[in-house]
């Protein structure tokens, strides 16, 4: 609580959401039906996972509404552009009994549903009391969450005992559960969430504007760096730097992965590549610019989109790695770093199926220059994503026949 209202009142991060969290505000639910289903997503990366199961959800149920709720204003931000068929959207408020028994009280749902690890015990033991079902989906343990758990395993059973039931995303996630002591009948493998999120194509005539605001042109070859953290962008420039000396035509887009660093980014790109465009200046690409920094929410798969070669940060620093499917997605080959232990069975996947590869920084130029000057390699690449993606896809179906199984029990 202290470091959020420090980051509040320092940087404004939390301007939008904290009265939410604190009960001081509550979101208008006079449009929420008397029967719902409650989906809560931690983080985008949660939000974005859960997409196609909350499309499922209010086509299965049209006279069910359907209300999310998210921790982050980026992921508010990405809910109310991705599901746009929702009742009602709203922050999570913090995790005290007297501001949930509210919501619970407006809200009366029928079925709680938790993606992958934001767990809360007043929430959790709130919802029973109200007669909720309460369901974990895309479920999982991190090595160290595991090992949290295992040490505080009665304060676990406790946080598990009010869940009815858990999709868990793999063989080895299920041991772990099993573990600390969740009973082996609430748990189903059910695959990862994230290979049904739908993916969010522009039209021609939109991805040439784009281009054309980027000044990037037909004989341009693009790297999109995405999702970076604090020292990254250095990092990951320096790696690539010689390349972008060797060929004048290739251009390098960087997508900070929070928009309170998109200033010290820039400031960094001041000091150290002036060649550099800043996506929101106003100003026209000259096409001379190497560097693109994207300082904008929402623009990540559109850089992806136009882009011949990923690299995917939060893996070269130890934050664990984002979403490695992204740019498979648009058939765009993904190279990410060491640090992929938030991805761990998802970068295992992709490299046994070779459509991404995790290199160290030493070797990303290497990496980059097979990629980009082979011939037919863009082709070939693509039809490996496209066979990927249909192989792993259709946990959302899965983890909604659970939460009918939930909701025929209530009556």
């Amino acid at each position: 609580m202290p470091k959020i209202l420090v980051q509040r009142f320092s940087s404004g991060k939390y301007r939008k959401s904290l009265p939410f969290k604190l009960g001081f505000k509550f979101p208008d639910f006079s449009k929420v039906k008397t029967t719902s289903i409650w989906i809560h997503a931690g983080s985008v990366g949660e939000t974005k996972a859960a997409i196609a199961f909350a499309k499922i959800a209010k086509e299965s149920l049209p006279n069910t509404s359907i209300v999310f709720s998210t921790t982050t204003e980026t992921g508010l931000d990405e809910v109310k552009r991705s599901m746009p068929f929702l009742d009602e959207v709203f922050y999570l408020p913090f995790d005290f009994s007297w501001i949930l028994r509210k919501y619970f009280k407006k809200l009366k749902p029928n079925l709680l549903v938790l993606v992958e690890s934001d767990l809360w015990p007043n929430l959790l033991n709130i919802a029973k009391q109200n007669s909720a079902k309460t369901l974990l989906i895309n479920g999982k343990l991190s090595e160290k969450s595991f090992k949290r758990h295992m040490l505080l395993k009665g304060l676990s059973s406790m946080l598990f005992r009010d869940i009815d039931m858990c999709c868990i995303q793999n063989e080895e996630y299920m041991d772990r559960f099993l573990k600390i002591g969740v009973g082996e009948k609430k748990l189903k493998i059910c695959g990862n969430l994230k290979f049904d999120t739908p993916r969010k194509s522009s039209s021609k005539l939109d991805l040439k504007k784009f281009k054309a605001k980027l000044g990037i042109l037909p004989q341009h070859k693009v790297i999109t760096i995405g999702s970076t953290h604090h020292n990254e962008e250095s990092m990951l420039l320096q790696a690539v730097g010689p390349l972008l000396q060797q060929d004048h035509n290739l251009k390098v887009i960087l997508v900070p992965r929070h928009p309170e660093r998109f200033l010290d980014v820039e400031k960094y790109l001041q000091e150290h590549h002036r060649e550099y465009l800043k996506y929101t200046s106003g100003q026209a690409a000259t096409g001379y610019e190497k560097i693109l920094l994207i300082d904008a929410m929402g623009m990540l798969n559109q850089c992806y989109e136009i882009s011949d070669i990923a690299i995917v940060a939060g893996s070269y620093v130890n934050i664990g790695g984002h979403n490695l499917l992204e740019p498979i997605e648009y058939g765009v080959p993904v190279l990410f770093g060491p640090y992929v232990h938030a991805q761990k069975e998802l970068a295992k996947l992709v490299m046994d199926a070779e459509v991404g590869h995790k290199k160290e920084l030493s070797a990303l130029s290497d990496a980059i220059r097979s990629y980009l000057y082979s011939e037919n390699s863009k082709e070939l690449h693509t039809a490996k994503c496209e066979l990927f993606l249909a192989h792993c896809r259709g946990s959302s179906k899965k983890c909604w026949l659970e939460a009918e199984k939930l909701l025929r029990s209530i009556n």
